[in-house]
């Protein structure tokens, strides 16, 4: 019998088909609120269709009566069992048929559905007309049902106002469609037909309305028993409502005793609906209503305090636009308390921020998406007022990066607006001397996202493979800085005689970016292995660029000489008629391009710029050459 267990896990085809099903039962039980109670208040309006309808109800619920002895359940998370669900027929079925509401109502509901449908076996077998009573047990299935059709709600993302409105609605029509069936039975208990109205108290409400205000029924109250009941539901909602138009009023003992009892069943449902309605308007702008709060919080401090004004109107603008960075810190806190490690990350992946580094932040660019992902869940929200400084430290005095979010901030010489970065290359380095910048200043209030040095240091020590790749870029940004440093000091010693220094030590040890940001005697960020390699490939780029000016100089050198050259010879030609023709100029200035050519061949075989020796042709024989052919 286990392989006709159903199991309901999530995500399985299972689930999906008992959530319709569960739907489906709460949408007749919803149907059978309304429709039972106007059955047995008038039996003879459209019975066909009312029994048609019991029948495919009862139907129904008889089918799920025999799903739930094969539906397997979940086990405790405190039972010795080692399966989460039950599959056993045999301990589905005792938990099924045990007593009614047992384990805080979890068990017992066999005997409840039975009663739903023990109208179908009165029918069938012609049994009393008081077993239709027991119809209203079907509402018992609402407790149960409503239970998983909230957990359907939330994972489909449904807001839960909606679901509480449709409650509001239901209770107040539900009501009052009770008290009015209740209300037209009286009236048909009282008299023989409808308006007869003589009974052996007296009139009752009917007969008294149809005698102060006549007969508003087409044709009349016994043949239309749909105004009646209309009639009954206007008296229940004003009753309930506590208008009270005294238009309809009790008229016997009997229909007085049930206006008392509803009167107070009436004011406890009424009271519970506003107030629900209030918690619920009042639940639509949490934000607002906290803002509130602390507006007025602020504002009986400046007073206690005597706030100047001035400065009063600058306390209440800073809470007003410092709202969002407070709703930045409540959802982000709400994330980090509600969802796994893994979610967090994923939610992460679909926020701005994530671009904004990747793009703008060089170190980034190489790490794996689960250190970006740790790195941006280590930002922290700020807010700064107009006209403050940003400090770039920590109270550990380590390095910070920030982000703005909002705002104008001038650091550096340049204006940084929205999703702008700086000190991304500072976070990197330990050394004051190499890190130090200009601090930020707010040019209008600011809202930015920090990251400090420790929890770039922490997210590098759970992910190795990002400390290695943090200290190339810590090297590269050290190197970069010492040079810009060192081209300083060369200006200060080109205009004054002493010698200040860098004062920077260099600790012959090795280690990651972690490794730099945590011994305590490095005061550098570089190590003397990586420093003498480094200089290696400084002095190979040294050579190199000096070879390279030296050949851009003489280049230049023999372009001039070679433009003087004409010069000289297009003026003496104009000026003395017996000189040579330009057929002469012509030829020496090929003779001076053979000898460049020469020349330029023989620095493109060596790599360099040749010596004055090595040079051949006419023109540049001799170290005179260039002088002689300008002379000629």
């Amino acid at each position: 019998m286990r392989w006709m267990v159903l199991v309901p896990e999530r995500g399985s085809q299972v689930l999906h088909i008992m959530t319709y099903w569960e739907f489906a039962i709460a949408v007749m039980t919803l149907a059978c609120a309304y429709v039972i109670p106007f059955s047995i208040a008038l039996p003879n309006y459209r019975e066909a269709e009312l029994r048609m309808f019991n029948l495919v109800v009862d139907v129904v619920f008889v089918t799920d009566i025999i799903l739930h002895f094969f539906l397997a359940y979940r086990n405790h998370a405190e039972s010795h069992s080692d399966t989460l669900w039950e599959r056993d027929p045999g301990k589905i079925a005792r938990r099924y048929v045990c007593l009614p509401m047992d384990a805080a109502g979890q068990h017992g509901w066999f005997w409840l559905d039975l009663l739903s449908v023990a109208p179908l076996l009165a029918d069938q077998l012609k049994v009393l007309e008081f077993f239709r009573v027991f119809r209203m047990c079907r509402m018992m299935k609402l407790a149960r049902i409503t239970r998983k059709l909230q957990d359907g709600q939330a994972i489909a993302g449904v807001p839960f106002y909606i679901s509480d409105i449709a409650q509001f609605v239901f209770i107040t029509t539900s009501v009052s469609h009770w008290a009015a069936c209740v209300w037209v039975v009286m009236e048909n208990q009282a008299s023989a037909s409808f308006g007869a109205g003589e009974d052996a108290d007296g009139v009752t409400w009917l007969s008294a309305l149809r005698s102060a205000k006549g007969d508003c029924c087409t044709p009349d109250a016994e043949g239309d028993p749909l105004c009646v009941y209309t009639l009954a539901l206007y008296w229940a909602m004003m009753t309930l409502s506590s208008v009270g138009y005294g238009d309809i009023t009790p008229q016997n003992g009997l229909e007085y005793s049930f206006c008392t009892f509803f009167m107070l069943v009436a004011g406890f449902v009424w009271a519970y609906i506003v107030g629900s309605v209030v918690a619920l308007l009042s639940q639509l702008d949490t934000e607002r209503t906290e803002f509130k709060d602390t507006m007025d919080r602020l504002r009986s401090i400046m007073d206690q305090w005597s706030v100047p004004a001035g400065l009063r109107h600058k306390l209440q603008e800073y809470l007003v636009v410092a709202k969002d960075v407070a709703r930045s810190h409540r959802e982000n806190t709400f994330l980090t308390e509600n969802l796994s490690e893994g979610l967090q990350r994923k939610v992460l992946m679909e926020s701005p921020i994530m671009q904004i580094i990747k793009r703008k932040i060089f170190w980034v660019a190489n790490l794996e998406q689960e250190v970006i992902l740790e790195i941006i869940r280590s930002f922290t929200s700020h807010m700064y007022a107009k006209g403050e400084n940003i400090p770039m430290r920590d109270h550990d005095s380590r390095n910070r990066m920030i982000v703005v979010r909002q705002g104008l901030v001038a650091a550096g010489g340049r204006v940084l607006g929205r999703n702008d970065v700086y000190g991304e290359n500072s976070i990197l380095l330990v050394s004051e001397s190499l890190s130090g910048g200009p601090m930020p200043r707010t040019l209008s209030y600011v809202a930015v996202l920090s990251l400090t040095q420790e929890a770039l240091v922490s997210v590098c020590e759970r992910f190795p493979s990002a400390d290695e790749r943090l200290r190339l870029a810590q090297t590269r940004v050290a190197v970069w800085r010492g040079f810009v440093l060192a081209a300083a000091k060369e200006r200060r010693l080109a205009s004054a005689s002493e010698d200040d220094g860098l004062d920077r030590q260099i600790t012959p040890t090795g280690g990651g970016f972690v490794r730099s940001n945590t011994r305590g005697d490095l005061d550098g960020a570089i190590s003397c292995d990586e420093l003498k390699a480094l200089e290696g490939h400084l002095v190979m780029g040294q050579q190199e660029f000096t070879d390279h000016l030296t050949e851009t100089r003489e280049l230049l050198d023999d372009h001039m000489a070679f433009v003087r050259a004409l010069s000289l010879l297009s003026s003496r030609g104009h000026e003395e008629r017996s000189q040579p023709p330009v057929s002469r100029m012509v030829s020496n200035a090929r003779d001076y391009m053979a000898g460049f050519g020469s020349r330029t061949s023989l620095r493109s075989q060596h790599g360099r710029a040749p010596s004055p020796s090595n040079y051949s042709g006419s023109a540049s024989s001799e170290p005179g050459a260039r002088v002689k052919l300008a002379a000629d």
